[in-house]
């Protein structure tokens, strides 16, 4: 009784302290975010609009790391609006950045883009930047993939 005890008083505790880790991580990684956020609006003060994601060089200026995208991930919403969010794990919740708001979400963002016809929203497609010197082409089902 006295070890089943204490096995429940260790796992319980273990949960704990890699529940606490992964929030800290979570914490460094909106950290750097804010960061790459601060001179984003720098950049937009200066220049009137904002980055370019195509920009590789400007984009790693920025603090952004490429890695299958950008990391943290980066989108403009609009002329003026962006997203910041911190892409970890592959199911989420993850936390996100509004330029709109100012203020750091946690949860699933929602990406939307008016209708062409019709008016109304519809999901808009998410295109992570090519690396340089990479050529990418549509193929039969419309995945972007490398020229072979």
């Amino acid at each position: 009784m006295k070890m089943r005890n204490a096995i429940l008083i260790l796992s319980v505790a273990a949960a704990g302290v890699i529940g606490f880790w992964l929030f800290l991580m979570g914490g460094f990684e909106r950290m750097n975010a804010d960061r790459i956020i601060s001179r984003i609006e720098e950049y937009r003060r200066r220049e009137g609009h904002l980055p370019d994601p195509a920009n590789h060089s400007l984009m790693q200026t920025l603090g952004f790391e490429l890695r299958v995208g950008w990391h943290p991930d980066y989108e403009p919403v609009d002329a003026t609006n962006y997203r910041i969010t911190i892409l970890e794990g592959m199911d989420g919740p993850y936390w996100f950045y509004e330029s709109k708001s100012r203020e750091w979400h946690h949860g699933y963002p929602t990406k939307t883009a008016k209708a062409e016809s019709g008016g109304g929203d519809r999901i808009a497609p998410v295109t992570p930047p090519t690396p340089p010197g990479m050529q990418l082409h549509t193929g039969e089902n419309g995945v972007r993939q490398p020229l072979d």
